[in-house]
C-alpha cells in the first residue's frame, strides 16, 4: 500500500505592526545621524588635506625657481609690450592704471635679475594678440601662476587658449611662444585658470569644489618686506586680505618673514581682513571666514 506523508504547513507570520515599523526607521535615523557627520568630516579632511598638499608642491616650484633663476618671484610686477613704455614717467603716464616709477624700477630690476639678457628696447606680443601697444599689472596670485606656469598664462580672453609651459629658453626673449622651453615649475591644471578681473593675466584657483577665489601668494621680496599693495586684485567675490597674518599681538614680526605666504581662503571662498594669527588661538567670530584658510605657515586650516 502506498503512504502518503503529509507535511505540516507552516503558519504564515504576520505582518510587521506599525510600532516595529517605526523602531525601524528611527533605528535608521539614529545610524544615519551618527554616520553623517563622520563621513563629512572625513571628506573635508581629505579637502583640506589635498589643498594643503597643493600648497606645498606649488612652495617646491618656488624652490625650483629659485634654484634656476636665484630669486623667488615676486608678487607685484609690471610687463611692458612696448619697448619705449619702459622708458616714460610712470608718475606721469603710467602705461597701466595704478603703477608709478617704484614700480618701474622695480620691475626692470627683478627682470634683470632673471634674465640678464633682455632687452627692454624691443616691442613684444606677451599676450599673443596681434598688437604689441598692451601693459599688464600682475598681483600676487597673478604672479604664482605666470612666474611658475609661464608666460602663456597671459593671453588674451577671447582667444581661450592657456598653456603653462613655462618660458621660452631664449633669455633674451623669455616670454616667447614655441620653441625650447624653462620649466613650468608646476604642473597646473587650465581649468583652474581664471581671469577675475579681465586683465588677460590669469589666477588659480584651488581644488576645493566650487571655488571662485583664487590662490593668494605674497611676496616679502627676499626679506626686505610685505607690502599688502600686492594682495590688491578686482574681481574678487570677497574682501581681499588687507594686513599680513602676524605672529603675535604686537604685530611686529610677520609669518614667513624672509620667504612668502601662500593661502588658499578654504571652502567658503573667503579670505577676511587678515590680521594676527598665533597657531594655539582660536580666531574671534568677528573674523571666521578666516578660520577655513588654509595657508603655508598654518599646516592646515586656520582655526582647526
Amino acid at each position: 500500500m502506498k503512504r502518503t506523508v503529509s507535511r505540516a504547513t507552516a503558519a504564515p507570520r504576520a505582518a510587521f505592526t506599525m510600532i516595529e515599523l517605526l523602531v525601524v526607521i528611527v533605528v535608521i535615523a539614529i545610524l544615519v545621524a551618527l554616520l553623517l557627520p563622520a563621513v563629512g568630516g572625513a571628506r573635508y579632511r581629505a579637502r583640506v588635506a589635498q589643498v594643503t598638499t597643493e600648497i606645498k608642491n606649488l612652495e617646491k616650484g618656488i624652490a625650483d625657481f629659485k634654484l634656476k633663476f636665484g630669486t623667488t618671484p615676486p608678487s607685484r610686477i609690471v610687463l611692458c609690450e612696448e619697448g619705449s613704455d619702459w622708458n616714460d614717467n610712470w608718475d606721469s603716464t603710467p602705461p597701466v592704471t595704478g603703477v608709478d616709477n617704484d614700480d618701474r624700477r622695480n620691475s626692470i630690476a627683478f627682470i634683470r635679475q632673471v634674465w640678464p639678457q633682455y632687452d627692454f628696447s624691443l616691442d613684444r606680443d606677451i599676450n599673443e594678440d596681434g598688437d604689441e601697444d598692451d601693459a599688464f599689472l600682475l598681483t600676487g596670485p597673478e604672479c604664482l601662476l605666470f612666474f611658475l606656469g609661464g608666460s602663456g598664462v597671459i593671453v588674451d580672453t577671447s582667444m581661450e587658449t592657456l598653456v603653462a609651459d613655462g618660458f621660452s629658453a631664449n633669455p633674451g626673449n623669455p616670454f616667447a611662444s614655441g620653441g625650447n622651453r624653462v620649466g613650468p615649475f608646476h604642473e597646473f591644471d587650465p581649468a583652474r585658470m581664471v581671469d577675475l578681473d579681465g586683465d588677460d593675466a590669469f589666477e588659480y584657483l584651488d581644488p576645493l569644489p566650487n571655488q571662485t577665489t583664487p590662490i593668494m601668494y605674497i611676496s616679502s621680496d627676499e626679506g626686505r618686506g610685505y607690502d599688502t599693495a600686492d594682495l590688491v586684485l578686482s574681481g574678487l567675490p570677497s574682501p581681499t586680505l588687507s594686513k599680513i597674518y602676524f605672529i603675535d599681538s604686537g604685530e611686529t614680526e610677520p609669518h614667513k618673514p624672509n620667504s612668502y605666504q601662500i593661502i588658499s581662503p578654504g571652502i567658503d571662498g573667503f579670505f577676511g581682513e587678515g590680521g594676527v594669527w598665533e597657531s594655539d588661538n582660536r580666531l574671534p567670530v568677528s573674523r571666521k571666514e578666516e578660520w577655513d584658510n588654509i595657508a603655508n605657515f598654518s599646516g592646515g586650516i586656520l582655526t582647526p
